[in-house]
């Protein structure tokens, strides 16, 4: 009886351990992906558009949310191996084991609580990588339409100085910079 007590026991540590260390791999392979990813964002920044920054964004979601389902998955189905050889322990060897039952379940809580930690590390991770994400894009979007207002007032400043540089008389170019005012009046949407 103490024979496959001790069988039960080693089998449920086994599947713990094999779960933790299965999610151990994918958080090493998702922070691995991520931190690649995220070398390639910075130096392509300048030059990516809305269409192409959110479904890469969306892709890493994608991988994460896979990487935490099967990871989720795979400690439920030791989990729910584990409480089968608990209960079948409580039913044969109660009385003389009750003590051990005890032990057995406080060290699956620790287990499911560390397994718990990590997943929940995981999922802090993914967020603050997106949020990282948007806020780089927010900036970029800001420096663009920065400069293109500035190229806007360069342009204005542009025309009004060659228009008062030109050799014709006063009165003339008072009348072309009134022309070009309405035409970029027009343009500017005043």
């Amino acid at each position: 009886m103490q024979t496959s007590v001790r069988n039960g026991f080693g089998k449920t540590q086994t599947a713990l351990i094999g779960g933790l260390a299965l999610a151990q791999g994918l958080l090493k392979l998702n922070q691995k992906r991520m931190e690649k990813q995220a070398k390639q964002s910075r130096k392509d920044l300048n030059t990516l558009m809305k269409e192409q920054v959110q479904p890469r964004l969306n892709a890493t979601q994608a991988t994460l949310q896979s990487g935490m389902q099967t990871a989720q998955s795979v400690l439920g189905e030791n989990a729910r191996k584990a409480q089968q050889n608990l209960k079948f322990l409580q039913e044969n060897v109660q009385s003389a084991m009750g003590s051990g039952l005890q032990k057995t379940q406080g060290l699956l809580d620790k287990g499911s609580k560390q397994a718990g930690k990590a997943l929940e590390h995981v999922s802090s991770s993914a967020r603050d990588m997106k949020e990282s994400m948007q806020d780089q894009y927010q900036r970029y979007q800001r420096r663009r339409q920065r400069a293109r207002t500035m190229f806007r007032v360069g342009l204005l400043v542009g025309i009004a100085g060659a228009l008062l540089l030109t050799p014709y008389p006063g009165s003339e170019v008072r009348q072309r910079i009134g022309e070009q005012w309405q035409k970029v009046r027009g343009y500017l949407g005043m």
